[in-house]
C-alpha cells in the first residue's frame, strides 16, 4: 500500500477534503496510527479520525470481496456527509472556504490568523475558524504564552539590525545545534546552519557568508553566550567583538536573564519547536538538516507573520533594502 503520509487518491488540489477524510482512515484503521500521530500529522480532531475512520472500516467489506476499492466508490463514500458551513452557497464563499481548507491542508498547524494573512481571503478569522470547524481540522489549541508588558522596538529598514543566536536540540540520536541570522525589520533569516557543536569560528564564518550576500549591519545583538561575549569576567573582547569592530559594526549585548531584550530570537526558536515535526520526522542528523532547512524557506517565503502585518519576510526584506540602497546613493 505504501506510505500513508503520501496517499492521495485524488490529487490534492481539486479535492482536498475527502483525500483528507480518505487518507486520515487509513492511516488509522491500515497503518495502526495512533490519535496522537494522526493529529500531528494532519491537525485533526480524534472526532474527525474516529467519524471517517468508522466510514471506512464499515466498507471495508468491499476490498475483501472485490479486491479493490474503485475511486468513485471512495468519492461517494467520503464525500456523502457534507462539511460546507450553513448558508454557504455563493461562488466568493465557496472560492474562501476552497482556499481556506487548501492552505490547512498544506500547513497543518496554522491558525486563522495566519491563513487568512497568506491566502488574502475575504473573510473574518471567525468565519475562517468556522470552516475548519465544520470540516473538523481544528485540531488542539495552541498553548497560550504569557502577554509580557515590554516595550516592543522595530528597526524600521532591512539590515540596520541584526540578532543572531543559538538554540540546543535534544534527539534520540544525540545533540543538535542550529545557529541563525535573522534581520530585525523583516524577520527574514538571512543565514542558518545546523551542527554538532557551537563556536565562535561558526558565527563568524556564518557573518561572513550573510555580508557577501546581503551588504553589512548597522548592528549586531547577541546574548552573552561563550560564543559572543569575552568569558575572562568581562575583560578583553571576544573574537565576534574584534570581527564585528573591524568591519565598522557595533556589537550589542542582550540584557542578561532578560530574554525579551533578544525576543525576536527567542520567537523563532518557539516557531521552530512547534512547527518543525510538520516538515519531517527527525531520527538522524541529515534528517535534522533537511527539516530544519525545509521549515527555514517557509519561514521566509511562505510564512504570514503578524507582527509584519502579515507579509512575508522575503518580501519585506527585498522591498526595505532597495529603499536603503536607495538612501545610501542619496546620501553619498
Amino acid at each position: 500500500m505504501g506510505s500513508v503520509w503520501d496517499l492521495k487518491p485524488f490529487g490534492k488540489s481539486q479535492e482536498p477534503l475527502i483525500n483528507l477524510r480518505y487518507t486520515v482512515a487509513v492511516a488509522r484503521i491500515e497503518f495502526n496510527k495512533t490519535y496522537g500521530q494522526i493529529r500531528q500529522q494532519f491537525g485533526v480532531s480524534d472526532g474527525f479520525t474516529a467519524k471517517w475512520s468508522k466510514v471506512y472500516a464499515a466498507h471495508k467489506t468491499l476490498v475483501r470481496t472485490s479486491g479493490s476499492w474503485p475511486k468513485d466508490q471512495i468519492r461517494m463514500r467520503f464525500a456523502s456527509i457534507s462539511n460546507r458551513p450553513k448558508n454557504v452557497s455563493s461562488p466568493v464563499q465557496d472560492r474562501i472556504r476552497r482556499d481556506v481548507l487548501e492552505r490547512r491542508w498544506k500547513y497543518g498547524f496554522e491558525g486563522a490568523d495566519r491563513i487568512k494573512g497568506i491566502t488574502k481571503v475575504a473573510a473574518s478569522t471567525g468565519t475562517i475558524n468556522k470552516v475548519l470547524r465544520k470540516a473538523g481540522l481544528m485540531g488542539i489549541p495552541k498553548k497560550r504564552h504569557r502577554n509580557l508588558s515590554y516595550g516592543r522596538y522595530e528597526r524600521a529598514i532591512p539590515n540596520d539590525l541584526w540578532h543572531t543566536d543559538f538554540k540546543t536540540w535534544e534527539f534520540d540520536f544525540g545533540t543538535v545545534h542550529t545557529t541563525w541570522i535573522i534581520d530585525d525589520a523583516s524577520r527574514y533569516i538571512l543565514n542558518a546552519r545546523i551542527t554538532l557543536e557551537t563556536s565562535a569560528d561558526i558565527v563568524i564564518d556564518m557573518l561572513g557568508q550573510a555580508i557577501d550576500l546581503y551588504g553589512q549591519p548597522n548592528q549586531l545583538m547577541t546574548d552573552h553566550g561563550t560564543e559572543y561575549y569575552a568569558v575572562n569576567g568581562g575583560k578583553g573582547k571576544s573574537k565576534l567583538d574584534r570581527y564585528c569592530k573591524e568591519r565598522g559594526i557595533k556589537h550589542i549585548y542582550a540584557r542578561i536573564r532578560h530574554p525579551q531584550t533578544n525576543g525576536k530570537m527567542e520567537r523563532t526558536h518557539r516557531s521552530a519547536k512547534e512547527e518543525t515535526p510538520y516538515f519531517g520526522t527527525i531520527r538522524t542528523f541529515e534528517d535534522a538538516k533537511q527539516t530544519f532547512m525545509k521549515w527555514i524557506e517557509y519561514h521566509n517565503t511562505d510564512c504570514a507573520h503578524r507582527a509584519l502585518g502579515y507579509e512575508i519576510p522575503i518580501n519585506v526584506y527585498f522591498a526595505g533594502s532597495m529603499v536603503t540602497d536607495l538612501i545610501r546613493e542619496l546620501a553619498e
